[in-house]
Formats: structure tokens, sequence, C-alpha cells
């Protein structure tokens, strides 16, 4: 990933669809055509700076992303930097809390998939500049960008990897109700227990996947399947 010192060249960037090759990986016949309908009307809103629009054009996008990663990444990555672009305009510190999931999706897309780049080199996201700004919304009270802060610690993406902060900020954003946060608690505790077989680590890994499986989160919900 190339990273940018500014975060005005992150406006200056062309919402282009990006190519990624992906050699071996089959295409999903069933995938929904309308991903990429949606995808073509958010670039052109986003050229338009019509934000509003083409965020929202790009999550009924990402809906309708089927289980073709390529799709994901891209979706994610132009929706990131749309939320960026808002959280400009409008100093919004969820914005930027949502620009750092939608990032930290196609991270983990590309990471488990080394064939893919997350960003071309035409395609940049300023992970430094989102980085200080999800921190200032989160120590501002914006529950979003608390998770984000824990998420980015723990990844060692933006900040240097601390666990401690991450789990600083993630307890605080699990507290206040955000479900995102309690599931990565929940992860986070079950590489304890499949480390250590401890029976404690699992009960309280499946504390965390409950109460974010009660917030509407599914993988929660099939993390407990699994293990109960």
């Amino acid at each position: 990933m190339k990273t940018i010192k500014s975060m005005t060249q992150i406006l200056s960037f062309t919402f282009s669809v990006a190519i990624i090759h992906c050699w071996g990986m089959a295409d999903n016949v069933d995938l929904p055509d309308r991903g990429e309908a949606f995808h073509k009307q958010a670039i052109l809103a986003a050229n338009e700076q019509e934000l509003d629009k083409a965020i929202e054009l790009w999550e009924q996008a990402w809906a309708a992303r089927g289980i073709k990663r390529s799709l994901a990444r891209k979706y994610s990555i132009n929706l990131c930097k749309a939320y960026m672009m808002r959280s400009l305009k409008t100093g919004g510190g969820s914005d930027v809390a949502r620009g750092v999931k939608y990032y930290i999706e196609a991270k983990k897309i590309c990471d488990a998939n080394p064939e893919m780049v997350i960003v071309e080199d035409d395609d940049p996201v300023n992970i430094a500049g989102m980085s200080e700004k999800v921190l200032d919304a989160a120590t501002n009270g914006d529950v979003d960008a608390m998770a984000a802060v824990g998420l980015l610690y723990a990844m060692g993406d933006g900040f240097e990897r601390d666990q401690q902060k991450s789990e600083k900020w993630l307890q605080k954003a699990a507290g206040l109700g955000n479900a995102l946060a309690m599931r990565t608690l929940g992860q986070q505790v079950l590489k304890k227990y499949e480390q250590t077989k401890s029976h404690i680590a699992l009960t309280n890994a499946m504390h965390w996947f409950s109460a974010a499986k009660d917030k509407g989160d599914g993988y929660s919900e099939m993390m407990i399947g699994r293990y109960y």
C-alpha cells in the first residue's frame, strides 16, 4: 500500500473502477449484476460530488456483492474514500469511523488473498490521516470511532500495534453498545481459547459474541453456532 502524506490528496482521487487480477478464483455465477450497476451509478455521483447519493449506492452495491471477493474489496475501498471525503466536508466523526471500517474490510480480504493489493498506485488511501481523525472523534465521544480506533491499534495500521490500547477502546465502545467492538473482543478472546483451551476464555468469547448477536451481528451468531 502506498501511503500518502496529505489529506488533500484524498480529495483529488477519481472514483475509478479498480481492476483486481484474481488468478484461479472462480466467478460466482449467481452473483447479481445489480451490485455492479449500483457501483457504476455511484462513480458518476461521486464525480459530481454528490457524496450522500454515492455512499447510498455503494452501500447497496456492498449488500449485493455476493461471495466474489474482488468486488467486496472494490466496494469497500470506494466506501472508505467516500465516507472520508464526506467527513472532510462535514467534520463528522462517524463518517471517519465508517471509512476505517470499510478499509479494514478491504484489508482483511487482501490479507487472505495475496494476489490482491489493498489499493492501486493511482487509488490511494491515507490511513495515517484517517487514524488521526478517527482518534480525535473517539476522544470526543463518538462510539463508532472508538471501535475503529480499537481495530486500528489491534492491526498496527495507522498506529503502532498495541493490544492494551486496542482492548481499552474496544471495551469503551462495547460498553456503549457497539456491535463491531463486541464481535472483535469475542474474536480476540477466542484466539486465547484456541491457544490455551481455557474454558474461561471460551465463555468470555461467547459472552461477547452473544452481546453482538443481540445487536444483529450475523457473524457472531455463526460463531456461537460453531462452538456451542
